[in-house]
């Protein structure tokens, strides 16, 4: 009896013995399985930071103007050029409406147009820090992946020298069509 006692005994810790190891092999499986999941995770972080960052930069060095608005018209993020015609530090424009900004009301036919059609191009009115009013032809597309509360980055350039050579040669040929019909109104 005690040496059946003794071998169940030692049939035991050996089952036991073999169930450790085995639990410690899976651990460390696990454990390699989890490093690689983080080292996976941090490199994925680590581009995605890299990528932001020349984004940032190319955004910020950019002579265009670049800004991202949601669909109530408030201003969420825009590059140095855009702060610089606004005369604000561009802290200072997020959460502003675009209404602030615009020479008219044409934004809201804009945003209607924006909210519709997730997407718009046009000649928009701004008023500048300095007083005058520029015009700049933009591109608006939807940025946002939920529908319910998109986002709308808009790509702009300023047109206003080309928007006021056109408006004073048209104001030049009134003018030069109003003077070449008086000397005939004269004559008869």
């Amino acid at each position: 009896e005690r040496e059946r006692s003794l071998a169940e005994r030692s049939r035991l810790q050996a089952l036991l013995t073999w169930a450790a190891a085995a639990l410690v092999l899976a651990l460390l499986g696990l454990l390699v399985v989890q490093r690689r999941a983080t080292l996976r995770v941090a490199t994925a972080l680590a581009q995605l930071r890299d990528s932001e960052s020349r984004a940032t930069e190319l955004l910020r060095v950019s002579s265009g103007y670049v800004y991202l608005h949601d669909g109530e018209g408030r201003l969420i993020s825009a590059n140095p050029a855009v702060a610089e015609v606004l005369g604000l530090g561009i802290d200072e424009m997020v959460g502003r409406r675009l209404s602030e900004f615009a020479a008219d009301d044409g934004y809201k036919t804009y945003l209607t147009r924006v909210l519709r059609d997730r997407r718009a191009e046009g000649i928009a009115h701004i008023r500048a820090a300095d007083g005058t009013t520029r015009h700049w032809r933009y591109s608006t597309r939807v940025a946002g992946a939920d529908p319910q509360r998109p986002s709308f980055v808009v790509l702009a350039v300023d047109v206003s020298a080309q928007v006021n050579e056109a408006s004073s040669l048209r104001q030049q040929s009134e003018h030069d069509a109003l003077g070449q019909r008086e000397p005939a109104l004269r004559a008869h």
